[in-house]
């Protein structure tokens, strides 16, 4: 009897061990798993995906409505966003270095360096672009707010 008890002690105390070593990786992916961070990270690679899947109509409904952007053009309003990324063929495109920064509890920046493969019309325009993304949330989705872009020098 008495090596029963000790026996089903034995067992309880390496359950409570196994937790213990265990509970911190567990609860860290848990908190990671939903975090705004996160989910912006794979908005903006599904972002690039997407374009490169189907152009610019494919992305329209990721932009927000009072979307604004400045590039080497200058400024950018969403109407003149989406008929330029409509233009664009991307071929290949990687992403290197994001960081995301929650600036509050819907709005998120994310900064990456963007190198990518393509043609706007007859125009290569495959580079290096350091993107600057400001995304807002809106009933439960992340949309493009602002975007600012800087084509490294070749």
């Amino acid at each position: 009897m008495r090596a029963g008890i000790q026996s089903a002690r034995l067992l309880i105390l390496i359950v409570f061990v196994m937790l213990a070593i265990t509970a911190p990786a567990l609860c860290q992916s848990i908190a990671l798993a939903g975090s705004p961070s996160d989910q912006l990270g794979a908005r903006v690679s599904s972002f690039w995906s997407l374009l490169s899947r189907t152009g610019g109509n494919g992305v329209a409904p990721l932009i927000a409505p009072d979307f604004s952007g400045v590039s080497r053009e200058g400024r950018v309003a969403r109407a003149e966003e989406i008929a330029a990324l409509a233009q664009m063929h991307v071929t290949d495109f990687a992403i290197a270095g994001l960081r995301v920064t929650e600036l509050a509890a819907s709005t998120a920046s994310a900064e990456y360096c963007l190198i990518l493969k393509g043609r706007i019309g007859d125009a290569d325009l495959s580079g290096v672009y350091y993107m600057s993304d400001i995304w807002k949330e809106s009933a439960g989705d992340w949309l493009l707010w602002r975007r600012s872009e800087i084509l490294a020098a070749p």
